[in-house]
């Protein structure tokens, strides 16, 4: 009985000794691909504030303002963030000091994208950090096909209210 045990055991071990090294040939690698396009503010949402000191810093808080998303990443969004301007208002000639931001989508597309073309969907949270030196965007985290997305990128103002992106990411499919 004990040698009929042990032969189990050897053939088992045997077995996945083979199956082991095949599964790893076969697993899936993250794909790398670079999502670029344009985020529009179109509107200034439902809570927009600002305080004033006597430095002439101005910090807004801005929640819910809406954002539309086009190329690579396709949804609307809507971003809450502080900012921090110095000199004045940003909008009459202040200079934007800091600012931190999330844009929470609910759905989104990632469409066509890679040399897999890869689409996917579901909710994502991409924040953002701006100071005098560099704009940095970041994939905070994500749901449905877009779970294992992780990334970061950079951010670049054309006007106020339109803003080109480009982030890497990688994804695991």
């Amino acid at each position: 009985m004990i040698e009929v045990k042990k032969k189990i055991l050897v053939i088992a071990l045997a077995v996945a000794m083979l199956v082991l090294p095949i599964s790893v040939v076969f697993a899936t690698k993250p794909m790398t691909m670079t999502l670029t396009g344009t985020y529009i503010i179109t509107g200034a949402g439902d809570s927009y504030d600002f305080q004033a000191s006597e430095s002439d810093n101005f910090l807004y808080k801005t929640r819910n303002a809406p954002t539309v998303w086009t190329g690579d990443i396709i949804g609307v969004t809507n971003n809450h963030g502080n900012w921090l301007s110095k000199g004045g208002p940003v909008l009459m000639g202040g200079e934007l000091a800091v600012m931190i931001m999330t844009f929470k989508f609910e759905d989104v597309t990632i469409n066509d994208v890679g040399e897999t073309g890869f689409v996917g969907s579901g909710a994502l949270s991409i924040g953002l950090a701006h100071t005098p030196s560099r704009t940095e965007v970041f994939i905070k985290s994500g749901t449905g096909d877009l779970s294992s997305i992780r990334g970061k990128g950079t951010l670049t103002a054309l006007n106020p209210f339109v803003y080109t992106y480009e982030i890497v990411v990688k994804i695991n499919p």
